[in-house]
């Protein structure tokens, strides 16, 4: 009876020995640097990260050597001083303290040929009026309503009010918004528009729209967002875009 317990146990000794080999191999060849990683890798951890691992793999472009998960990240500003870095920087640089230095003095200047964007990094602002929230409405914003084209279905009386059009108010009914846009801010809408009917919703940098009836300028910036249309909205379609206008001067 020892003897078979001591078997067993010998086997299941031997299966662990194996089993570990297996994970200290595996972690062996992802792509997380010993001196960063070290003794920090788990089993649950090899295993996630080898999923992941296989994934990014997936989606990678054919024509990148996969090496480029090995490199390191950083964020600089408009003069080239670097902000962030990742850790593994130092495995590439050999830097530790790197807050503030500029990258330019490291970059060949003959290099600028070879170069070949890789990527893009961005940043994304939450539409938080397309949620639960809504912008503040205050005593200076007023709302319209639109088609998806930007034919003026509506106006509240605060826009006749900032606007000065409540003897034209009607007229401006069924024309586009475009025709109340200071023609040099008319590429700030179309953004606006065109990124609204691409994602529901966005918002605008600051232009200048109209005011009646000596066509002074107000800034605004404005809020849009596209909806279903509800039976309180004077509109013919089915989908509407309502645009929350704040003023700015």
């Amino acid at each position: 009876m020892d003897r078979k317990k001591e078997h067993s146990r010998h086997l299941a000794q031997r299966r662990r020995n194996l089993e570990n080999l297996e994970y200290e191999n595996l972690s062996r060849v992802l792509p997380v640097h010993q001196a960063i990683s070290g003794s920090l890798l788990n089993k649950t951890k090899i295993l996630r990260l080898a999923a992941n691992y296989l994934k990014l793999k997936a989606l990678l472009h054919s024509s990148l050597p996969e090496n480029v998960i090995d490199g390191f990240l950083f964020c600089l500003d408009e003069a080239a001083t670097l902000l962030y870095a990742s850790e593994t920087i130092s495995i590439g640089f050999g830097l530790s303290q790197t807050v503030e230095l500029n990258i330019v003095p490291m970059l060949r200047s003959d290099n600028s040929e070879n170069s070949q964007v890789v990527g893009f990094a961005g940043i994304a602002i939450p539409l938080l009026f397309q949620m639960q929230l809504s912008p503040n409405l205050n005593s200076r914003s007023f709302v319209m309503m639109a088609d998806l084209d930007l034919t003026i279905r509506y106006m509240c009386d605060e826009t006749k009010k900032y606007l000065k059009c409540s003897n034209i108010a009607s007229k401006l009914i069924g024309t586009t918004l475009y025709k109340i846009i200071y023609p040099n801010d008319i590429y700030i809408v179309r953004q606006l528009h065109q990124e609204t009917l691409r994602c529901g919703g966005s918002r605008s940098d600051y232009f200048n729209i109209l005011s009646f009836p000596d066509n002074s300028l107000l800034t605004v910036q404005v809020n849009a967002a596209k909806i279903n249309k509800s039976d309180r909205f004077y509109s013919q379609s089915p989908v509407v875009i309502v645009l929350v206008f704040l003023i700015v001067n």
